[in-house]
């Protein structure tokens, strides 16, 4: 697999989820402007940032050992919190 194409399609989805669970709070009333515009600062700084990198500074290798250890330590965590 192309894992450049899986990090682009994991992260077009990941747009949608959010979004639904944006709307979520907004009917609730849950939001925190504030937080809102810095969340969204951040998160569109980040966005930019990890289109450049992954477009121009990575290779498919280097993205595949990423993905590994994010998930390795995401395991790590896991199996922690279960024998806590």
């Amino acid at each position: 697999f192309n894992p450049k194409k899986a990090a682009a399609t994991t992260a077009f989805i990941v747009i949608f989820s959010s979004f639904s669970g944006f709307l979520g709070h907004v009917s609730l009333g849950n939001i925190d402007i504030k937080l809102l515009i810095f969340c969204a600062i951040g998160s569109i700084a980040g966005a930019l940032f990890g289109a450049y990198l992954m477009k121009k500074k990575l290779s498919g290798k280097q993205v595949k050992i990423a993905i590994g250890l994010i998930l390795y330590i995401i395991a790590v965590k896991m199996v922690w919190d279960l024998i806590k």
